[in-house]
């Protein structure tokens, strides 16, 4: 009942926290251990991804049900925590006792995208597809991961291809979730000097939906990019206006925290880059994205598109200052990772950046 109420007062923090402890006291209440573990996702608090099933995963043997099931959470925590030579230990075990568990998969992609290793993502999701695309609701989300490696790689064409089939049919729904994933995938096409062929109108159309739900900084923020794509000041300015009034308003929970810290920022910012006042979009982004990306709800892989705009928009500011702001960034988020090389679209970035240098 007080985890309820607590969830229902959008008190998530400390529902989060209620369920971790349930399920220390109850290692095999997954109840308790599933929306603690979810709940570390939705508020920002990653740690609790790795902890909560750190907690209990001693308690399951290899003949019990479930044993799976714990390795493929646990995986993906160690991954967002840095801890890779673990992560790849229990998505291993976790693939080897149920093959199907999708999560796991999407464990193991993140643990490689986190590395910046999008060969070996490719790779791995080729291999398991034949598992993971039986799926229904989260297969989805793994085609996304897919298409973001492709990019990577330069594999334009290929990420296009699994939008077409796959992201954009699912987004047409108008559900947030996959249209968080549609609008990154378009988003980092483009901030790699790609044609998008206009894809990006329906997302936008159908963003505009979701402009005073307030559920989450990180959709607000999906929202924001996409309309500032197609050039719909309209739209981000009724998302700011109905910010404001949520910012004064008296719902509580970590969303409101985060959102009245950085939020105004954050589409502020997607608006000037929008109107193309990219040093302005560069100095407001620059005070808020470093914060954003790790307080707001999602993974690491998820929140970078945040990263990337910072770096695209001090790219076409150009100036001195912006570009090493952008390059401190870019190893603020090595040293977040705990890896020593670029993924290679920030790689490409990076190359640009040092051109721009070399003209000062």
């Amino acid at each position: 009942a007080v985890v309820s109420t607590q969830s229902t007062g959008e008190d998530l923090v400390g529902a989060m926290e209620k369920y971790a402890e349930i399920s220390r006291q109850y290692p095999y209440d997954l109840h308790s251990f599933n929306f603690g573990y979810v709940m570390g996702l939705v508020n920002g608090h990653t740690s609790y991804m790795r902890d909560i099933p750190l907690g209990v995963v001693g308690q399951y043997k290899p003949h019990m049900p479930h044993y799976g099931l714990v390795h493929g959470k646990l995986c993906f925590g160690h991954a967002e925590m840095g801890e890779y030579d673990q992560a790849k230990r229990c998505g291993d075990i976790a693939l080897d006792s149920f093959p199907l568990d999708s999560w796991a998969v999407h464990a193991m992609a993140h643990m490689y995208e986190n590395q910046s290793d999008p060969t070996q993502e490719v790779r791995m999701l080729e291999e398991t597809s034949k598992h993971w695309t039986r799926g229904v609701n989260f297969s989805q989300h793994i085609y996304w991961h897919k298409a973001g490696a492709h990019t990577q790689l330069g594999e334009y064409e290929a990420a296009l291809t699994i939008y077409d089939a796959h992201l954009e049919r699912c987004a047409r729904g108008g559900d947030v979730f996959p249209l968080s994933d549609a609008s990154s995938l378009l988003m980092r096409l483009k901030i790699d000097g790609q044609k998008t062929g206009g894809r990006e109108e329906m997302l936008a159309k159908l963003w505009s939906q979701h402009n005073n739900s307030f559920t989450s900084l990180f959709y607000d923020g999906h929202s924001a990019f996409t309309a500032a794509m197609v050039g719909d000041s309209t739209s981000l300015d009724k998302l700011l206006e109905n910010m404001r009034e949520y910012v004064a308003g008296d719902r509580t929970g970590w969303n409101k925290i985060v959102t009245t810290k950085h939020g105004l920022q954050l589409i502020e910012g997607m608006k000037l880059m929008g109107e193309q006042d990219y040093s302005a979009a560069t100095d407001k982004l620059l005070e808020c994205v470093p914060h954003v990306v790790k307080m707001i709800h999602g993974s690491k892989a998820q929140k970078s598109v945040f990263s990337l705009i910072l770096i695209h928009c001090a790219l076409l500011s150009g100036t001195e200052e912006h570009l090493c702001s952008a390059e401190q960034h870019m190893k603020d988020l090595m040293a977040w990772n705990k890896v020593s090389t670029l993924p290679p679209l920030q790689r490409r970035l990076w190359d640009k950046i040092q051109h721009l240098h070399s003209k000062h």
